[in-house]
Formats: structure tokens, sequence, C-alpha cells
């Protein structure tokens, strides 16, 4: 468990993360150290179900990551790498703690894989994309849901989804800010007209530039 778990939070301090080394130790230990209670209940009192501190500790986990989780400038998310990790993390924990050692050392390999290798992927892709906030007013709140659809459809990546204040006195309309990342070479104002022929769309601007 601390193999693995250092393995990978090393890579998670190396890249300056708030949750490190030792944080991705702990929690995989943890779990570890949980799993084999249940199984040692189980074994010397004759009695228990040896998954049941299992699936408490990976409820528990989540509340540890989600405190990784920032929120910068009310668009931008940071964190949700790291504290996808630390769950991961506790499920390595909990695979060693049954004795599941295989599953244990190919996730471990795999999630390094994804956070080290796959990182340099997504910020090359991430290089070739802008980020763009837009207010987008519907017409009908009830079909907020459709006309994010419909957005997506439109070759964009939606970051954060912000409801506020309708600006215009129209029954059940609702004020949208959206935060995008659009290709580099996609006209932004070519793509706010198409939302602004959107069925639902009122109007659409463009907030930052």
């Amino acid at each position: 468990a601390i193999v693995l778990g250092g393995f990978i939070g090393l890579e998670r301090s190396k890249n300056g993360r708030a949750a490190g080394l030792r944080t991705h130790i702990l929690v995989c230990l943890g779990a570890t150290i949980a799993s084999m209670t249940g199984v040692y209940i189980n074994s010397y009192y004759g009695a228990g179900d040896v998954s049941r501190i299992a699936a408490q500790v990976i409820s528990g986990i989540g509340f540890v990551s989600a405190g990784t989780i920032l929120v910068r400038n009310k668009s931008h998310v940071v964190g949700l790498t790291t504290a996808a990790c630390i769950w991961a993390v506790g499920t390595i924990g909990i695979a060693i703690g049954y004795g599941f050692y295989e599953a244990a050392v190919i996730g471990a390999l795999l999630m390094f894989f994804v956070t080290s290798v796959l990182n340099a992927l997504d910020s090359k892709l991430r290089h070739d994309m802008k980020e763009v906030s837009i207010y987008i007013e519907c017409i009908d709140a009830k079909l907020l849901n459709t006309t994010l659809s419909s957005i997506k459809e439109m070759g964009v990546e939606i970051e954060t989804v912000s409801l506020s204040k309708a600006q215009s006195n129209l029954s059940n309309c609702v004020g949208v800010e959206v935060v995008l990342h659009i290709s580099k070479k996609k006209d932004v104002n070519a793509f706010i007209t198409q939302l602004n022929d959107l069925e639902n769309v009122h109007f659409a601007v463009r907030t930052t530039y």
C-alpha cells in the first residue's frame, strides 16, 4: 500500500498538487487496513460482512478528495484529477486489503499512465483551445438542458454553467453564464450568431474577450 500509494502520490507531488506523496500513501494504507480489518473480524469472530467497512471507506474518501477541488475566479475548476486520484488510490488499498494484488498493481500502473503520459496529450489538446465566457438567455427554463445539449453538438466543450438573473422580463426566462472551450480556429462571433439562432435562445453575448 505504501509503495503503490507513494508511486501515484509522487507524480502528484512533482506537479505541485496539494494532495501529494503523504496524502496518497495514507489514503491507500488506511483503505488497506480497513479492508483487512473486515476480513479479520469475519474470520476471527465468524460473523460480519467483510465488504461493509470497505464500502464505508469508499464513501469516506469522497469527502477527502472533494477537499482538493477548488473554484477560481468563479469559473475555473482545479483539482479534479487529484480528487479522482485520491479516490482511486483508496480502491487500490481496498484491493490490497482483500489480497487482490494483481488488480492493485495493474490499477496503479494505469493510474500513473493516465496522470503522467496522458497529461501531455491533454495539455496539447487544451493548448489548441481558447476559453470563452458567454451569457445566454433562454426563453424557457425547462428547455435549458436541451439548449446546452445543442451547444455541445456545435463542437465546443462546456467547462462550467452558472445560472444568473435574466436581464429581460420574459416569463419563465433564465440567464446562464457558460464558460466554453472553443477551438482557436473557430470564429467566436460566428459561433455566437449560431447561438442566437437556436430556438430557445432569446439572445447570447460574449462576456470576456
